[in-house]
């Protein structure tokens, strides 16, 4: 049984849905079917065929693996293209494939092994806002604060994290988080490698922000 979020947000929605390489899903303007949604990230109907805004995904280790965002669960239909339309059309429940539907507490659990080719997948803290998180000693807030481990906007800003998933406890996460610092603009072996490692810290975060919405996401890159 999935857990979606209990309150939409315009930037985030309460779940998602794998649309898979190879199939067209027709989406509806109440019960008319007026276009499709293609795997490979299009909005079509019979007079235009236009791409679908990047907000409207959400994904999971690389750039390719997109899963699209749903606002509205209700009647057996999913509200989806929030951003795309500017206002909701829908997908019929009964029409997606049984396994396509995840809750993000679902996509975190299944730690990327059943959604994505990825073996170890790493972390960043937050995905769409700047988040501050306490590392906690134990998973509570009334245990000890380790540290305050901040976001940032990407992998290769001066300063980042890099998490490592190590245990889930019902709302909460045990993490290794690694802070690594640039020290060289010497980089000839290649993007990053001007980055080492300065610090390690292992402990818990609270998996949810206040509107259920994750505060770690998995880190992405387009090759």
């Amino acid at each position: 049984m999935h857990s979606y979020l209990k309150q939409d947000t315009s930037s985030w929605g309460i779940g998602v849905i794998k649309i898979f390489n190879g199939d067209s899903i027709k989406v509806y303007n109440i019960n008319t079917n007026i276009g499709y949604i293609t795997g490979d990230g299009y909005y079509s109907t019979t007079n235009e065929r236009d791409g679908i805004n990047y907000y409207d995904f959400v994904e999971i280790g690389h750039s390719s693996n997109r899963f699209l965002k749903f606002h509205k669960d209700s009647l057996g239909s999913l509200e989806v293209l929030h951003h795309t339309l500017g206002k909701g059309l829908f997908l019929i429940k009964k029409e997606l494939r049984k396994e396509s539907l995840f809750s993000y507490s679902d996509l975190l659990v299944l730690n990327g092994s059943e959604v994505a080719d990825i073996i170890k997948p790493t972390y960043k803290i937050g995905i769409d806002r700047a988040v501050t998180l306490d590392l906690f000693k134990e998973p509570s807030n009334r245990s000890a604060v380790i540290c305050q481990l901040k976001s940032s906007a990407s992998d290769y800003d001066a300063e980042h994290y890099e998490i490592k998933l190590i245990e889930i406890n019902e709302n909460w996460a045990k993490i290794m988080a690694k802070l690594f610092r640039y020290y060289s603009s010497k980089n000839d072996a290649g993007m990053g490698c001007g980055f080492k490692m300065i610090d390690e810290k292992v402990g818990w975060i609270p998996i949810y922000d206040t509107n259920g919405r994750p505060n770690i996401w998995y880190t992405t890159t387009n090759y």
